[in-house]
């Protein structure tokens, strides 16, 4: 199945925290579709302003900080363009 990296730093929170907290709709929208798409089969990871590296239903949640992510075939920016930088190269990319 493809890797899918999903970026996005709207907000500080991870996957984890839509048992444990209210989010907005992007939040919410980021952590129902990585863990529908790991649910798939498919290797998700989602860079965000989370403090550390989990693993939380099947996707894997860093630190937007931390730079680049591991090469992917998909990565997903949320909203802000220049996110789409974080990609290596080839992968198709989506704002």
């Amino acid at each position: 199945m493809a890797r899918i990296v999903i970026a996005d730093r709207t907000n500080q929170y991870d996957g984890r925290d839509a048992a444990s907290r209210p989010l907005g709709g992007t939040e919410t929208s980021v952590i129902h579709l990585a863990e529908a798409l790991s649910r798939r089969g498919h290797a998700v990871t989602c860079l965000t302003r989370c403090d550390e590296r989990i693993v939380h239903q099947g996707v894997t949640w860093s630190p937007l900080q931390a730079g680049r992510s591991g090469p992917g075939d998909l990565l997903l920016a949320v909203q802000h363009p220049e996110l789409l930088s974080l990609a290596h190269r080839p992968c198709r990319r989506a704002l």
